[in-house]
């Protein structure tokens, strides 16, 4: 439905759906439902709600929910009453990474890297970039 594969694109539709696979307990349903809540899509944006379906979808092991939540903590969103805090941010993407969403250890390792004190660990989260496919990981900086 997202995509329109053999069927007419229907971001309601498909917001409907992800919204009833995360009740239903999908933590990727609800990934994907905050993601569409986030931009507008299939239905009025919604950044409140959006971070509290990353939350939940986090919680529930869907790497994808941390990262996102994470990049509102990374920034800050005053529309989702979420308050920048980059602890918060980089804890989100190492548990993301834990999780194999690659995004998220190429953005732990970034934050980290302007770290003296945390090379390592930077060094480690790029590797796992690397591994679970994100290119840019994969070159000697970032």
């Amino acid at each position: 439905m997202v995509r329109g594969q053999g069927v007419a694109k229907d971001m309601t539709g498909a917001l409907r759906n992800f919204d009833l696979a995360c009740k239903g307990g999908d933590a990727e349903g609800c990934a994907a439902a905050g993601t569409l809540r986030y931009l507008g899509k299939g239905g009025p944006q919604d950044r409140d709600k959006a971070a509290h379906l990353f939350d939940r979808a986090c919680k529930g092991g869907a790497g994808m929910g941390c990262t996102r939540l994470g990049v509102m903590y990374g920034r800050g969103d005053k529309r989702a009453l979420v308050g920048q805090d980059a602890g918060r941010a980089l804890a989100l993407y190492e548990r993301g990474c834990k999780l194999c969403d690659g995004q998220a250890c190429l953005l732990a390792a970034r934050r980290l890297a302007k770290d003296p004190t945390a090379t390592e660990r930077a060094a480690m989260w790029r590797a796992e970039a690397c591994r679970l496919g994100v290119a840019p990981a994969c070159k000697p900086a970032l």
